[in-house]
């Protein structure tokens, strides 16, 4: 049987055979849907017996969808063709078929991207009739409908990954617009380094629009988590020279305060010992003839009371350097001078 198709701005003219049949406000792509194309494929189609089981089953299913799309089931339809398609993925019939389906039911995305392959295939099989009667008008028809979209993404993260719903790009993939369906789209980026992004954005038909992806760095947030789960850093091991001064400044203080304590007690019995030999002096003498016989007593006084002061100042100060923490204090030893320091 022959064919031939005229598109109209309002109708679709066919002539089957010799006769014609105007088919008003029907589109091209529902005139081929009743059964043109899979007539002309089961021409190009090898004999039956030299199919294989699947094969078989594949070129059924592809029939059927032509009994379907003639009542208008075009769901149906698409069903069965996407059956045939997993044998006959590069068939053209195939193809062209579920493009008509699919831009019946609205799905124009999954639409264009079958007619864009039924043009590789009509090419290849040179089925110019097909590319200039249904083909090449339903590309361009539909290239205008669908939505496009341009994804501005960060220059400083090459390796980001962008999913829309669901389906991912890389940065090389959305340098230009892609094209949407109508409606309402998520979207989550990835990239080494920065937070994951997630956003919205909305399509309508025939509409392009601009959707800019912004990523916030975790790499401070990263860093002052790790700082604060860090140890802290141990102080400064004493130094042995340190430790050795305090300890010579201990034993020092400590020996000194009892040598004072012992000069101390030897002045006070040489003082009392010079005062009971004045006091038997003293006696044979008219008053106030003993004042020669006491300045001695009065000098070794003061000097075991000096010795006990400075026994208790160097005691006391010894305590100290004993119970003073590691790195406190402090013994510097130069020529002619001796100089202690620490902090309290």
């Amino acid at each position: 049987m022959t064919y031939a198709v005229r598109v109209g701005d309002n109708e679709t003219m066919l002539t089957l055979g010799g006769a014609r049949v105007r088919i008003a406000t029907l589109t091209l792509a529902t005139a081929l849907a009743a059964g043109l194309l899979t007539e002309r494929a089961r021409a190009d189609d090898p004999d039956a017996s030299q199919l294989t089981s699947r094969h078989q089953a594949a070129r059924r299913l592809y029939e059927q969808s032509a009994d379907d799309q003639k009542r208008g089931d075009f769901a149906a339809a698409l069903e069965k063709l996407k059956g045939a398609a997993q044998v006959m993925s590069d068939h053209l019939g195939v193809r062209l078929n579920m493009a008509l389906c699919e831009e019946q039911l609205g799905q124009i995305v999954p639409a264009l991207v079958h007619y864009e392959d039924a043009e590789r295939f009509a090419t290849r099989d040179r089925r110019q009739d097909l590319l200039e009667q249904a083909i090449r008008p339903a590309l361009k028809r539909l290239r205008e409908r669908t939505p496009r979209v341009k994804i501005n993404v960060p220059p400083d993260a090459p390796d980001i990954e962008v999913k829309i719903d669901g389906l991912a790009y890389n940065a090389a993939m959305l340098a230009d617009e892609i094209r949407v369906a109508p409606g309402a789209h998520a979207v989550e980026a990835t990239a080494e380094g920065y937070r994951t992004f997630s956003g919205k954005f909305s399509s309508v038909e025939r509409g392009a629009s601009t959707f800019e992806i912004k990523l916030e760095r975790a790499q401070p947030a990263a860093t002052a988590n790790a700082r604060a789960q860090a140890p802290s850093t141990p102080p400064p091991a004493e130094p042995d020279s340190t430790r050795s001064s305090r300890r010579t400044l201990a034993i020092a203080t400590t020996a000194g305060a009892g040598v004072l304590a012992l000069g101390g007690l030897g002045a006070f019995l040489r003082a009392d010992g010079l005062a009971k030999s004045g006091a038997t002096a003293c006696a044979g003498r008219a008053p106030g003839g003993c004042e020669d016989l006491r300045s001695p007593v009065r000098t070794w006084d003061a000097i075991a009371l000096g010795a006990w002061i400075g026994a208790a100042g160097l005691g006391a100060f010894a305590v100290w350097a004993w119970l003073t923490p590691r790195g406190q204090t402090a013994l510097q030893i130069g020529p002619g001078s001796v100089a202690y320091g620490g902090r309290f």
